[in-house]
C-alpha cells in the first residue's frame, strides 16, 4: 500500500482536497497487533529445532532395531532385543544407550548384536550378544561410528570389531569364544583404546591395520596382543598369555613402555615386526 494510501485512509475523509484530520478507527489497530503476534509465532515455529524422538525399551521386543539420524533409543532394565540378524543398527547421526537389559544378534557371518553404522552407542550396563557362528559378532563399529562401553558385557565370536570407526572400553567385559577368534579386532581404519575392564579371547586384541592402545586394564588370550599390521601401543594395564603377550607379524609395530606384559612362553616376539619396550 503507498504512502499516499496510508494518508487517505487514516488521516482525511475525503481524499487529498480536504485538510481536516480524524481519529483513527481504534478497531483497525486492535486488529493489527493480533495479526502480528500470529505472524511471530508462525515464523518461530518454522525456524525452531526439531526435538530428537526417544524411544525406551523396557520390555522384550524383536529386532532388527534401527536408529537413524535424529533418533535415540534407550534400553533399561526388562528390555530386551532378539534377532536372527542384526540386534539394533545404529545409522549416522543415531544415539543408542543400553543402560540395563540385552542385546541378541544372529548367527550367522557378519551380524552382531549392536552394529554401529556410522552412529554412537553407549553401554553403560545390561548384555550384547552375538551369535556362535564364525565371524558373528557382539559389537561392530563401521563408517565413522563411535562405541563407548563403560559397563555392558559384550560378547560373541568376535568380541567388539572396530572398522573405519572408534571404540573406548573403559570398564565391563569384552569376551570372544570363536576358534582362533580376537575379543577386539581393530582393523584398517579402526581405533580402540582400552583404559579399564578386561578383554579376553583366543586373542585378546588383534590389530590388523588399525591402532590399538592400552592404558589400563587386563587383557588375556593364547595371544595377548596380536599385530599382523598397523600398530599397538601399551602404556599400562596387564598383558596376559598362555602363549605370546605381544606377537608382532607382517611388519606391525608394538610399543610397552607400562604396564606388565607376560607369556607362557614368550612375553614379546616379532616375526617380522618391531616391537620396543622403554
Amino acid at each position: 500500500m503507498s504512502t499516499r494510501a496510508i494518508r487517505f485512509l487514516v488521516g482525511t475523509t475525503d481524499g487529498l482536497r480536504s485538510n481536516k484530520t480524524h481519529r483513527a478507527p481504534v478497531v483497525r489497530a486492535r486488529v493489527l497487533l493480533p495479526l502480528v503476534g500470529m505472524l511471530l509465532l508462525l515464523a518461530w515455529g518454522a525456524v525452531a529445532p526439531a526435538r530428537a524422538a526417544t524411544t525406551v525399551i523396557n520390555t522384550p521386543v524383536t529386532g532388527p532395531i534401527t536408529v537413524n539420524a535424529g533418533d535415540r533409543v534407550e534400553i533399561h532394565t526388562g528390555g530386551s532385543v532378539t534377532s536372527v540378524s542384526n540386534g539394533v543398527v545404529v545409522n549416522s547421526g543415531g544415539d543408542l544407550v543400553i543402560y540395563d537389559g540385552s542385546v541378541t544378534g544372529g548367527s550367522n557371518y557378519g551380524y552382531s548384536g549392536v552394529y554401529v553404522n556410522g552412529g554412537t552407542a553407549t553401554l553403560s550396563g545390561g548384555s550384547v550378544s552375538g551369535g556362535s557362528g564364525i565371524g558373528a559378532m557382539g559389537v561392530f563399529v563401521n563408517n565413522g561410528g563411535t562405541a563407548t562401553l563403560s559397563g555392558s558385557i559384550v560378547s560373541g565370536s568376535i568380541g567388539l570389531r572396530v572398522s573405519g570407526g572408534t571404540a573406548t572400553v573403559s570398564g565391563g567385559a569384552v569376551t570372544a569364544f570363536g576358534l582362533n577368534e580376537a575379543a577386539m579386532d581393530v582393523n584398517v581404519g579402526g581405533t580402540a583404546t582400552i583404559s579399564g575392564g578386561s578383554v579376553s579371547g583366543s586373542r585378546g586384541v588383534r590389530v590388523f591395520g588399525g591402532m590399538a592402545t592400552i592404558s589400563s586394564g587386563d587383557v588375556s588370550g593364547n595371544y595377548g596382543v596380536e599385530i599382523t599390521s598397523g600398530e599397538a601401543s601399551i602404556t599400562g594395564g596387564s598383558v596376559s598369555a598362555s602363549i605370546t603377550g605381544v606377537f608382532v607379524g607382517n611388519g606391525g609395530q608394538a610399543t610397552s613402555s607400562g604396564g606388565s606384559v607376560s607369556g607362557f612362553s614368550n612375553g614379546a616376539g616379532a616375526q617380522p615386526g618391531t616391537v620396543t619396550v622403554s
